[in-house]
């Protein structure tokens, strides 16, 4: 498969209890996912900025895509990582992002699927989401991540309704979101609701990760709505940061390879889930191979 990854790279400084890890963040974990799931029949291509001073966070997955798109910047954003056991994370920048150039994409390759990750949620605008669409014929895979979110005084993301959500929404296929993301897309507070709103809108597939709980997937079959709960992967968790990233670089990769919903958010789920209880890249990797997922 031919396939186009597009966010931005942030570094991420990960405080927990008294600890604090410095880790590469932002695309990263998307890109990531795809380079393990991937065969060496696939041709990955990323598009995001990188800076010369940080790179080498990047280099051992980015070194499995093709890197001529990548835009280089003086500094990529430093994302400053609060994590709580008992409610959402809190995200500081420390410096910002312009939006990522997609000058170079003038819809000369086929790609099969597109997967765009809205990291600071400046990644890109509606208008080049809306390009894309008209560009290239391929599956596009939208994760609202930092687009239902916005900077406050003290550069700290809150929450907020998407602007222009009916405008994104026309453009893809599959739309992810965590729980709190999605009420920023309506304001409603049923999933199904939202559900209903979302695959009325353009969408084939919507996806609601629950963190610790699981996920649910919704999607369209004759004209009605069915849905899906996946079961969280039992087991203490060591560190969620990524995981939501992961969970959709695996479903876009397993839904172009079966064209199956269901199975594809079981899949990612499981991936995903074991993501957060393992220590490093490393591990989940053996951890993956040792339960026959991966070969």
């Amino acid at each position: 498969m031919n396939l186009l990854l597009i966010g931005h790279s942030v570094v991420d400084k990960i405080l927990s209890g008294e600890n604090e890890i410095i880790k590469p963040g932002g695309i990263y974990y998307s890109a990531f996912g795809l380079s393990f799931l991937s065969n060496k029949n696939d041709r990955l291509k990323l598009v995001t900025q990188l800076d010369d001073l940080r790179k080498n966070l990047f280099e051992n997955v980015f070194s499995n895509f093709d890197t001529t798109l990548i835009e280089p910047v003086a500094k990529v954003p430093t994302v400053k990582i609060k994590l709580f056991e008992d409610k959402e994370r809190e995200e500081q920048y420390l410096n910002f992002a312009n939006k990522i150039d997609l000058k170079e994409l003038q819809g000369t390759e086929n790609f099969d699927g597109i997967l765009v990750n809205m990291i600071t949620g400046n990644d890109i605008t509606v208008y080049d989401l809306s390009s894309l669409r008209r560009k290239y014929d391929s599956l596009i895979y939208l994760d609202v991540h930092s687009l239902a979110k916005q900077l406050d005084a003290q550069n700290k993301m809150q929450l907020r309704q998407i602007p222009d959500v009916e405008k994104w929404l026309n453009n893809i296929d599959i739309l992810q979101a965590n729980e709190l993301e999605a009420r920023s897309i309506i304001s409603k507070t049923d999933d199904n609701e939202i559900a209903e709103f979302v695959l009325s809108s353009g969408p084939k597939i919507f996806i609601i990760t629950k963190g610790s709980k699981g996920a649910s997937v919704y999607y369209k079959s004759s004209n009605e709505i069915k849905s899906l709960y996946c079961t969280p992967v039992i087991g203490k968790t060591i560190n969620p940061v990524g995981c939501g990233d992961i969970f959709g670089a695996a479903f876009f990769y397993n839904y172009l390879l079966n064209r199956n919903a269901v199975d594809a958010a079981k899949f990612a789920n499981t991936i995903a889930g074991l993501s957060t209880k393992t220590n490093s890249e490393k591990d989940l990797i053996n951890e993956l191979k040792d339960r026959k997922i991966l070969k």
